[in-house]
């Protein structure tokens, strides 16, 4: 049987490291605060719609680590990216 894959995002959460202190909940509240978040709510919103129309088996997973432009430094590539290029800039020491 046809089983859908939906790739969510973190993004879906919101600003979570201001209510959240470690791994977020899948439980915790989707409140996005970007055109991307509010879109991939969206998306995950209408597979539920066609799960339960149409009884379509699906999956949805929200994924936290991307690599590419226009992500936050808080994402762990994006933090050790910064880091590596301050060291090489000698603004920080290599740890």
């Amino acid at each position: 049987q046809t089983k859908l894959v939906v790739a969510g995002s973190s993004t879906e959460y919101g600003h979570t490291t201001s209510f959240w202190e470690g791994p977020i909940p899948e439980t915790a509240p989707l409140i996005p605060v970007t055109p991307y978040g509010v879109s991939k709510v969206a998306t995950e919103m209408l597979c539920r719609q066609y799960f339960l129309n149409y009884q379509l088996p699906m999956v949805v997973v929200r994924l936290f680590v991307h690599v590419g432009t226009g992500h936050t430094e808080n994402q762990a590539i994006q933090n050790f990216c910064l880091q590596v290029a301050e060291i090489e800039a000698g603004v920080r020491p290599p740890v």
